[in-house]
């Protein structure tokens, strides 16, 4: 399973997931200092859950999800957060 898949699944486990929008950042990243070896990911993630959540909460809640991901896999994690209606409003 691809790291992409992993993390989509880990995501809808924990959430419902509307969109979601995945960027491997990790080539522009090798030479990083103090780099685990961990992939750079961006991503935008849309969820009804993040419904009436300030950005710090939804982030805790991705981060939850993704769980032991950010301690091996995931070096850095990069995202947007948006509602369905934020979303539609947002692609305008």
């Amino acid at each position: 399973m691809t790291l992409e898949a992993y993390v989509k699944e880990k995501l809808k486990s924990a959430m419902s997931v509307d969109h979601f929008g995945y960027q491997d950042d990790t080539a522009g990243h090798e030479h990083h200092p103090g780099r685990n070896g961990g992939a750079h990911v961006t991503a935008i993630i849309v969820s009804q859950n993040f419904d009436g959540l300030k950005l710090l909460d939804r982030h805790k809640m991705v981060y939850s999800a993704l769980g032991n991901l950010m301690q091996n896999e995931i070096h850095a994690f990069s995202m947007k957060t948006f509602t369905p209606d934020e979303w539609t409003h947002q692609k305008s």
